[in-house]
């Protein structure tokens, strides 16, 4: 009678990568209107081309001030590709971003549009509205392919500037060290790259590009060999950087007979500080050294080369000035101005005022915000303590004229606020921020958040905290950053503290905090901080990510459902809101909304890596491998070399078995990332399953020196001296792994087996009993418990622990057979028949359940019954030794001698050296008089089996009566 063994294989050290929201430092911004200053000299009138001749190229650079390239007059720099532009086509000397903050400038840069229409006024918390539309837009119904290719994250596509765009290539491979104030971003190399391999495809149409080259913005980390040659200036390393990987797009054109036939215009969103005004890096000012930026177009059928002009001039009118030189119909209204009338030399003011703003002081740190009105002699800006400063005089903006001035203060204020309302959007319009109604503030009080009155709310901002007041604070702040960076989190929690004790209300430090002291492991102070973050601005949608995601991995998952969904409530199209609802449900076992967080992710980014290898991940542990294999296998589409992805495309193969794909996969792996512990641990376990062992533990043990308490590692190599047949090697490392984690069910499992096959059942039982107290829904535990207790004879006991996996699992084929050997073995024949039949039909092609089922109508007397099942298993498996042997003993049992020597003869012609099949044939020759066939055959049976006893016996008597 067998009994079956089960030994349970799981995946080990499968990564799920689900998503977790790492932030980003934000920006701010700045306004201009409409008139202008006439144009610097006459030149000859150049006909706009057909818009079917026209590519269209525009580069941002973020965070370039106009005066660090060389054609701009920097001699300390050298930007050769920059300046070839410039100097074969125009150069606009003034040109001025009307908010110097990323995406909103970047928002008017695409709608020709000032912040005070479009609402976007602050990084995160806003997005572009659907109402509005965009260059891209714009292009695309003029029958251009569109596509874009982003260096931020600061611009993915959930703000909304993918609108318009056939691609929008905005997939950033995150790094789980990464500071949340660094921005995730990507080389100006890289962008370039990604533009050029769409250029390969797409290059016979016709098209508009977008690159976005994020590396001026700080830190300021430039690659070799920048850094050496401008180790003093590391900003002007970054620009110099970007100016070589922008050559090879160059390059390109050039290659491609191209360049002729794009329009290129290169721009920034906004400046530097650079320690002018106390200003470091940019967003809390207006000063020129932030709103100052390049603009360079290119196109010699509508452009002279050479050709500088001095007039003011905005980025919003950008989008004008391409539409007009492609002589665009039917265009969007918006408050830019085309800049060709400059170019073909017309005279007359181009703008005369210019709006500019920036709220990043409120959003961010609960100050004052800022706005502000261009001319051409002064420049007023509205603050607590307001600033006039006269610009032809002193351009540097040094010396504030406030006071002596404040009359024509006054009237530049009206200006302004005029000009803003002439500028705003109808009274029923739109708003980009993230707004809260009544429901959701309701839900968030009822999980102890308090409030009175939001940054958001306050009706008069300028009662705030003037940021000229404030901006020394800042220091803090950026100090905290850089002993951040270097991994000295006591210094940086030092820093932000005295921040906050200088600036109690500071939003954006509370956040910052609150993420510090999640990474020291603090989550006490961590959740302290993003609640308090919240009651600051219960609109910030980052600091409800960041405390969901810290509520989940505490094992509170009710409080990060909460939390996500609100966040949802605040922007349904905020990517991270859906990938980590997917992964609470994903840890409470929600398979199905999981997948539906997932999917919605992927619906708002068809791009993104991250929500496809998670349906992929819950796929897996759905069981489901094909719908897991093709979800991986897109994500891997969109990004090649992302280890996540590999390991679990592996984990997939090691899952099917397909143990040569896994290795395929899972050494690409190691290759592209060295220091992957989890893909070592299931290389090891892909090794395994093929048979390689001395790779499997070569494997391992990298794993292990990777991470030395690596528990899963142990519990792979305690599998591999399993399969080895060293089970006191085994048992050492699965007991190493429980050391490192005792609350692992699947090694206590394992170290069942280990004992149970070294034959210390008691051992075994106290294993099995530990998993299933860890984990009670394994039924494969309960079928291995039950062995146990079978082999020491406690029946009653291993029944119990069947019917415990079968309660679990009605299908389990090993515990419907363990039962009814139970059963058998306690005489209950009709109850083991009734188990081994319900056995067959869970299996119908294992003939187990058959042999069984004979061996207990044996039992019962009952021979043709026994004989009946025995030819069912000889049907499913004819080469079965087992079944035979127990056949050929039915018909003699039965009587039926001539049918049993038939089978003991087969059993002697599948396997010459069976001695139980020559038994058998003499044991029957002996029973029907045939004394010689019936020596030799139990001489064969000894020759094979010397101390076969019943053959030595019945030979014995086989010659006596023959002597006799």
């Amino acid at each position: 009678m067998r009994v079956s063994q089960v030994m349970r294989t799981k995946r080990w050290g499968i990564v799920f990568w689900l998503g977790c929201i790492i932030l980003i430092l934000f920006t701010s911004g700045c306004q201009h209107l409409t008139s202008g200053i006439s144009a610097s000299s006459n030149r000859a009138k150049i006909a706009a081309p057909a818009a079917s001749e026209c590519n269209v190229i525009v580069i941002t650079i973020d965070t370039l001030r106009a005066d660090h390239l060389g054609c701009y007059g920097n001699t300390k720099i050298k930007t050769p590709y920059l300046d070839g532009i410039a100097k074969e086509g125009v150069r606009f000397a003034r040109a001025y971003t009307p908010v110097p903050v990323t995406l909103p400038s970047h928002t008017s840069i695409f709608t020709g549009l000032y912040p005070v229409y479009h609402k976007v006024r602050n990084n995160g918390t806003f997005e572009a509205g659907s109402q509005l539309e965009t260059l891209a837009e714009v292009l695309k119904k003029n029958g251009y392919q569109t596509a874009a290719f982003i260096g931020s994250f600061v611009l993915d596509s959930r703000y909304g500037l993918d609108q318009g765009f056939d691609y929008y290539d905005d997939y950033l491979e995150k790094d789980a060290n990464q500071s949340i104030m660094v921005y995730n971003e990507r080389p100006a190399s890289e962008v370039v790259q990604a533009a050029n391999q769409w250029l390969e495809k797409n290059a016979q149409s016709r098209f508009f590009l977008w690159l976005h080259c994020f590396d001026p913005h700080a830190p300021y980390e430039p690659p070799l060999p920048f850094c050496k040659i401008y180790q003093k200036n590391l900003y002007d390393g970054e620009i110099a950087y970007t100016d070589y990987a922008l050559g090879r797009l160059f390059l390109t054109l050039r290659e491609k007979n191209l360049l002729d036939k794009t329009l290129l215009v290169i721009t920034a969103d906004h400046g530097e500080g650079l320690g002018e005004h106390e200003e470091k890096t940019h967003a809390i000012f207006l000063y020129d050294t932030t709103l100052h930026v390049p603009l360079i177009m290119r196109y010699p059928k509508a452009i002279p080369a050479g050709l500088v002009i001095q007039d003011t001039a905005s980025t919003i009118d950008i989008m004008p000035t391409i539409m007009d030189i492609l002589n665009i119909k039917n265009r969007p209204q918006v408050h830019g101005k085309s800049l060709l009338r400059l170019v073909r030399g017309e005279r007359g003011p181009q703008h005369e005022e210019f709006l500019c703003e920036t709220f990043y002081p409120l959003y961010n740190h609960n100050w004052s915000p800022l706005e502000g009105l261009r001319t051409e002699e002064w420049k007023f800006v509205k603050a607590p303590r307001p600033e006039l400063y006269d610009l032809k005089n002193d351009p540097g903006e040094k010396v504030n004229l406030f006071d002596q001035k404040r009359e024509l203060a006054k009237r530049l204020e009206a200006r302004m606020r005029e000009l803003q309302q002439k500028n705003s959007p109808p009274k029923d319009g739109f708003s980009a921020q993230l707004n809260m109604d009544k429901d959701t503030k309701d839900r968030l009080r009822s999980l102890g958040y308090v409030w009175t009155v939001s940054v958001t709310e306050k009706k008069d901002p300028y009662s705030l905290p003037d940021p000229k007041d404030m901006i020394a604070t800042l220091d803090y702040l950026n100090m905290g950053t850089y002993y951040y960076t270097q991994g000295n989190y006591d210094r940086a929690v030092e820093q932000f503290q005295l921040m906050l004790k200088a600036n109690p209300k500071d939003v954006f430090t509370h956040f910052v905090l609150g993420y510090i002291y999640d990474k020291q492991n603090r989550a006490d102070l961590a959740i302290q901080e993003l609640q308090e973050a919240i009651r600051l601005d219960p609109t910030y949608i980052n600091a409800y990510n960041n405390l969901g995601t810290i509520y989940n991995r505490l094992g509170r998952q009710k409080e990060a459902l909460e939390v996500f969904k609100i966040a949802r409530e605040l922007n349904p199209d905020y990517l991270e809101v859906h990938d980590n609802l997917g992964v609470v449900y994903f840890a409470l076992g929600e398979y199905d909304q999981a997948l539906e967080s997932f999917q919605k992710a992927a619906q708002i980014n068809p791009r993104g890596y991250e929500p496809y290898n998670n349906m992929g991940s819950v796929y897996l542990a759905m069981g489901k491998y094909e719908e897991a294999e093709k979800m991986i296998l897109k994500a891997l589409e969109i990004n090649p070399r992302a280890a996540d992805g590999l390991n679990n495309l592996g984990s997939i193969y090691i899952t099917r078995l397909d143990y040569p794909r896994a290795i395929e996969k899972l050494k690409e792996l190691v290759e592209l990332d060295p220091n992957h512990v989890d893909g070592w641990v299931n290389l090891g376990t892909a090794f395994l399953g093929a048979g390689k062992y001395e790779e499997c533990q070569k494997a391992l043990e990298k794993a292990i020196q990777l991470k030395p308490n690596l528990p899963k590692a142990y519990n792979c190599l305690g599998t591999l001296f399993m399969k080895q047949g060293n089970i006191a090697q085994a048992i050492e490392q699965f007991k190493k792994s429980i050391t490192l984690d005792a609350n692992s069910a699947e090694t206590h499992y394992n170290l069942g087996i280990a004992y149970y096959t070294s034959g210390q059942l008691s051992q075994a039982i106290e294993e099995y009993q530990r998993s299933i107290a860890l984990d009670s829904k394994s039924p494969a535990t309960h079928v291995n418990l039950g062995i146990a207790y079978f082999h020491l004879g406690l029946l009653d006991k291993s029944q119990a622990e069947y019917q415990a996996a079968l309660a679990l699992e009605p299908n389990h084929l090993e515990a419907r057979i363990n039962l009814g050997v139970t059963y058998y073995n306690q005489g209950e024949y009709d109850l083991a028949i009734g188990e081994y039949r319900k056995a067959s039909l869970l299996s119908p092609n294992s003939i187990q359940p058959y042999v069984n089922m004979g061996l207990a109508y044996l039992a019962k007397g009952l021979y043709a019954e026994a004989i009946a099942e025995y030819q069912k298993a000889l049907k499913i498996d004819p080469n079965s030794l087992e079944v035979h042997l127990n056949l050929a003993s039915a018909y003699f049992n039965h009587g039926q001698y001539q049918q049993a020597l038939a089978e003991y003869q087969s059993i002697t012609r599948l396997d010459p050296k069976n001695p139980a099949g020559y038994y058998g044939l003499g044991y029957s020759y002996f029973y029907q008089g045939l004394f010689d066939q019936a020596i030799s055959a139990l001489r064969n049976a000894l020759r094979l089996k010397p101390d076969y006893l019943e053959a030595r016996l019945l030979l014995d008597k086989a010659l006596s009566i023959k002597q006799n």
